[in-house]
């Protein structure tokens, strides 16, 4: 099992909006794509219940909040990655569970552009602070930083040795 640190990022300030990639929009999850998004999630490793449990464990939680669910797909339904969010109602913070990109889709902006909406969709509902956990590793502690999130958890800001990920 990976280590996760938390990271944490204001919301009092607009969010960083990066533009889609061309032909990709967003939009809200929608029950219909479940199974899709399902498979993406098992795909980069989030998920490894099946299908049905998933999706009902998901709207069984207390704070789940189907507005905070977003989908990235292209105009002819290619699925390009998804970003959920998380809140008790009233709560002003919130909690991104998912940000995921499909394979042919990374390092081009389409998880910066997911994560982006959902903060800023976030701040517009007065969330004041978001909070994710991260697998230790260089590549999401670059990213997290480019999205505004700074770390909570002593050493989630430094390198981790190869064999110290497990």
């Amino acid at each position: 099992m990976h280590r996760t640190h938390d990271w944490s990022a204001d919301l009092r300030h607009a969010a960083r909006l990066v533009p889609l990639p061309g032909g990709v929009r967003i939009r809200r999850f929608e029950p219909s794509d479940a199974a899709r998004v399902h498979a993406l999630l098992v795909a980069v490793g989030s998920e490894t219940s099946e299908p049905g449990p998933w999706l009902a464990r998901q709207h069984a939680r207390k704070d789940h909040d189907p507005h905070l669910w977003l989908l990235a797909d292209t105009d002819a339904g290619e699925l390009v990655g998804v970003a959920f969010g998380a809140r008790a109602a009233g709560s002003a913070t919130a909690r991104i569970d998912v940000v995921a990109v499909a394979a042919p889709w990374r390092r081009r902006g389409a998880g910066s552009a997911l994560c982006g909406r959902l903060l800023e969709l976030l701040r517009r509902r007065r969330v004041q602070r978001a909070t994710i956990a991260a697998p230790h590793a260089m590549a999401n502690r670059n990213w997290l930083a480019s999205q505004g999130f700074e770390p909570t958890t002593p050493g989630a800001d430094t390198i981790a040795q190869p064999d110290a990920l497990d």
